[in-house]
């Protein structure tokens, strides 16, 4: 650390005496400083102003606690969380082990939007353990299915186009997809309602069971007859034991998945999730969405190391760093990813420690790379561009111009650094990013990592 820790320390330690009455006294036409004698703040006082400033604010104990300790000892101590026991929160983290994972394998066991979409066009091979493999298989049908509703979409609105007076042109027909897929979301919802205690998001109505319950015009004959067996077949899937009920869910076929979802009433939903480990609680979110995994990890386990962490100068030096050097979590389809390697494992390890490594080590993150596109940016008589330009010719026979994209050395200079005051130029902007190019990411899907291409640079004086 430990230069800036020092100087944290005596930040720190001066934040502890603070004046009781006004600081300055004005004059009629000139203002006069009139310094107050600072009242020293009581044992008490001092304890909860540090709780208050250096943690996300005392919880119960925590008063007591620190004067137990001492107030200096626990300040010394939190700028070296690495010596705090925090098995506590590790318990609490334990239940979601995919943020213990490394990008790669987070990636390879959760596949993104885009490894599916590259998936199901046959570019990326399909892997070979089941439970992986049912994964893609099911995510590959719903992306089908939501291919064939466009396509739907768009040929009713071209017909409708010719109709004068049609107000419904454009709407997409209530059909079993949008239904199976309105389940699927609220069977999530359910789930993570009970699972981490967080207020469900409403999705519209209930399709399925529960809206054909409450339809007076839904009477008996042979579709109520099927319905009736397969919410029966979806209740005693559910009442497996866990091992077995997620050993079924594996195996079904994807329109067969869907249809189960569909098929359960809202305490089977519930239901479908009791008694699961924490590996199998996410294989099954997974079947139904591996972004509900990945995006919805991320969230929670940063809430639980704001409020459970004993290291709390870190989690706030943590939450600090992250919105300053700050991503976007919906920047795309790989933001999630990105995101939860980027808060472990390099915004917390460089929280304490000096600004030029946390710099170095954002500027270098996937996250970071892909958020402000200097991952696209390559010199524009590099051989990188020249390779994309011929491959990108138009019509005419006319190669497209690659260049500079310069948003990373913009907000390098004026929010990372400088600051918007700073004394830099357009000029100083455009040759920071000529000093970047190159830096990019290697397999952006599948594990991202930092790579310098040279074949991306500048040339000199093609300048």
């Amino acid at each position: 650390m430990r230069n800036a820790s020092r100087f944290l320390a005596a930040a720190l330690a001066s934040l502890l005496v603070l004046p009781t009455g006004p600081a300055f006294a004005f004059g009629h036409r000139k203002k006069k400083q009139a310094a107050m004698k600072a009242s020293p703040l009581t044992q008490d006082e001092r304890v909860m102003q540090a709780l208050n400033r250096l943690s996300f604010g005392p919880r119960p104990g925590d008063v007591a606690a620190v004067k137990a300790m001492g107030l200096d000892q626990w300040i010394n101590l939190q700028l070296y969380p690495e010596r705090i026991d925090d098995s506590a929160l590790e318990t609490r983290l334990a239940a979601y082990p995919a943020m213990q994972l490394g990008l790669r394998e987070l990636a390879a066991r959760f596949p993104s939007p885009a490894m599916i979409r590259r998936a199901e066009r046959g570019k990326l091979a399909i892997p070979w353990d089941p439970m992986e493999r049912a994964i893609y298989n099911d995510q590959i049908a719903q992306l089908r299915d939501r291919q064939a509703k466009r396509a739907q979409n768009a040929a009713a609105t071209e017909t409708a186009k010719g109709e004068p007076g049609n107000l419904s042109a454009g709407q997409p027909p209530a059909g079993e997809n949008a239904a199976a897929e309105n389940s699927i979301a609220e069977s999530a919802n359910d789930a993570v309602q009970t699972e981490t205690g967080l207020a469900r998001t409403e999705t519209g109505p209930v399709p399925g069971r529960a809206n054909s319950e409450a339809n007076p015009e839904s009477g008996p004959g042979s579709n109520s007859e099927e319905k009736l067996y397969a919410d029966l077949a979806a209740t005693s899937v559910v009442n497996l034991a866990p091992e077995q009920r997620v050993g079924n869910l594996v195996a079904m076929p994807p329109d067969e998945f869907r249809g189960f979802l569909q098929h359960l009433s809202r305490p089977d939903r519930v239901a479908l999730f009791a008694g699961l480990t924490p590996e199998q609680r996410e294989t099954v979110f997974a079947l139904i969405n591996p972004q509900l995994v990945v995006g919805g990890e991320v969230v929670v386990t940063r809430v639980l190391r704001d409020v459970y962490s004993e290291r709390q100068l870190e989690a706030v030096m943590t939450d600090f760093w992250l919105n300053h050097f700050n991503v976007y979590l919906r920047k795309g389809d790989f933001a999630p990813w990105y995101l939860a390697q980027y808060q472990d494992e390099v915004i917390r390890p460089h929280a304490l420690g000096k600004f030029e490594d946390l710099l170095v080590a954002t500027a270098q993150s996937p996250a970071m790379l892909f958020y402000l596109d200097q991952s696209e940016s390559v010199g524009p008589h590099s051989p990188a561009a020249l390779r994309g330009a011929a491959a990108s010719a138009g019509p005419n026979g006319k190669a497209r111009s690659l260049g500079l994209n310069e948003n990373y050395a913009r907000e390098l200079m004026e929010l990372h650094t400088l600051g918007v005051d700073g004394g830099y130029t357009q000029h100083d902007v455009t040759e920071m990013a000529k000093v970047f190019t190159g830096w990019g990411i290697e397999h952006p899907e599948q594990g991202a990592e930092f790579v310098f291409n040279m074949g991306g640079m500048s040339r000199g004086r093609k300048w």
